[in-house]
């Protein structure tokens, strides 16, 4: 006769909880059961047409407003020797450049 070892008993009982929701899910099941449109009217989605002019009921005795177009006429990459020659870009820009910038408006380049 062999002796057959004893199913460990688990460290941690079960919560209440979880035996809680376990017959709640049951409670769930069985109302869907019953009544199978109970949960229906949850994702149901009542359509309503948007009229496409709301915004003028709100836009009444304001400025007419226009964005225009201000992107740069320009966009280049340029690349220094070596710092000196980042500086005097620097000056002759007049923007106070550092190694940190990345970018810079130049609108004017004056001749020294």
């Amino acid at each position: 006769m062999t002796d057959t070892p004893e199913t460990p008993k688990p460290l941690v009982a079960e919560s209440g909880e979880y035996e809680n929701l376990m017959e709640l899910n049951e409670q769930n099941k069985k109302q869907a059961e019953e009544n199978p449109d109970a949960f229906g009217s949850l994702f149901e989605v009542e359509e309503v047409e948007i009229d496409p002019d709301h915004w003028t009921q709100h836009w009444k005795g304001m400025p007419e407003f226009k964005q225009e177009d201000n992107g740069p006429w320009k966009t280049i990459k340029m690349h220094f020797r070596n710092e000196e020659d980042f500086k005097e870009f620097s000056k002759l820009t007049g923007n106070n450049l550092s190694k940190k910038n990345k970018k810079c408006m130049v609108s004017e380049i004056r001749n020294h």
